[in-house]
């Protein structure tokens, strides 16, 4: 039988009232003087030597630099009862500084679970060869384009733009309409063709 990976909103609600338990055991930790390297799994031997900096930081000035640093439009996931110092994931499982394990429900990056073998094993072997974008010909690129073309067959789809966001790729895509609506028009110019409605739902992520 097929797998499907799917959220339920109880496992929301058990994942909120996990993390509640364990609020007062994270602020209670939060003022000691222990690093994130130190309260983390692993040891220093397992740190590059351009990260030591960042894991020799407490949890306390972790946040003092985020808050000085990096935008507030950047919401970070429960700063009203204790913020989150992730440390590392394993599966659906993510783990903070002081050893505590959460049930990831949030994270709308990790598909595939965190610490996947076989995607870690690839990635580390792609970053030992090279890592550039695709001026270049390369087969890993020309075969997931075909792949993915594939998924639509048959279908008047039939190239692919490969970009890093979904932010990226709506903007993208508005380009790509407006390019569409002026090469099919009977008027050229693309001043007079462009039209600037746009249907999107309020508030939307993107």
């Amino acid at each position: 039988m097929e797998k499907k990976n799917f959220v339920t909103p109880l496992l929301g609600f058990v994942s909120t009232a996990l993390l509640a338990r364990t609020i007062k055991l994270r602020q209670s930790r939060h003022a000691t003087g222990r690093s994130c390297m130190q309260t983390g799994a692993g040891t220093q031997a397992d740190i590059p030597e351009s990260l030591s900096e960042s894991y020799s930081l407490i949890p306390r000035e972790v946040e003092e630099h985020r808050s000085c640093y990096i935008s507030k439009s950047c919401s970070v996931s429960y700063a009203n009862s204790g913020s989150l110092h992730i440390r590392n994931g394993r599966k659906s499982r993510l783990f903070d500084v002081f050893g505590n394990s959460y049930l990831d429900t949030r994270n709308n990056v990790a598909h595939c679970g965190h610490n996947h073998p076989e995607i870690v094993r690839a990635v580390s072997y792609q970053m030992s060869q090279i890592n550039t974008n695709t001026r270049y010909l390369h087969p890993n690129a020309s075969l997931l384009a075909k792949k993915l073309v594939d998924l639509f067959s048959p279908s008047p789809l039939e190239v692919v733009f490969f970009v890093n966001s979904g932010s990226e790729a709506n903007d993208l895509a508005l380009r790509l309409a407006r390019a569409f609506k002026v090469h099919t028009s009977k008027e050229k110019d693309a001043t007079t063709c462009r039209e600037p409605h746009v249907i999107a739902i309020d508030a939307a992520y993107h």
